[in-house]
């Protein structure tokens, strides 16, 4: 069943392109790393969730925000239960005034309500791209707890 899947989704593909696609999507072994964990409350600040990319050499990830109007495939991750909003904690992304992304590492947290405890699940869509052309869609599953980092 998934081989034939795949075959139809391959020649769905190849007949788009026959039609006139642009020739941006590729599909590749995903090698991007996902790590997941939720960081404890203190007096100071609440619980976060944390997700942190690790983008393989040339490679870019698009970030989660982008200048209103601009249409990348950008980065999405939804939880539940929900969670405050995301924000991105590390350098400042590349690209130009208009188009951001990440390569190397990438880390994204959002604090988490009071009322949460023990675990978040949730599902991280992206779309890698080298400097070229991007590859096919990805949404994979997750899991956060306070116990341990787990490595998608």
């Amino acid at each position: 069943m998934v081989i034939v899947r795949t075959v139809m989704n391959k020649l769905i593909l190849l007949l788009v392109c026959f039609m006139g696609c642009q020739q941006d999507v590729v599909e590749e072994k995903d090698s991007l790393q996902i790590t997941t964990f939720i960081t404890a409350a203190t007096s100071e600040q609440p619980a976060y969730l944390w997700v942190r990319f690790t983008i393989p050499d040339g490679r870019r990830l698009y970030a989660m925000y982008q200048k209103p109007g601009i249409k990348v495939p950008a980065l999405m991750i939804q939880t539940h239960p929900a969670v405050g909003e995301f924000v991105y904690t590390g350098p400042p992304g590349q690209g130009d005034q208009d188009v951001v992304y990440h390569t190397g590492e990438a880390t994204y947290n959002a604090p988490i309500g009071s009322g949460q405890r023990g675990k978040i699940t949730g599902t991280i869509r992206y779309r890698l791209c080298s400097k070229d052309l991007c590859f096919m869609p990805v949404t994979k599953s997750f899991v956060a707890t306070k116990k341990r980092r787990h490595v998608l």
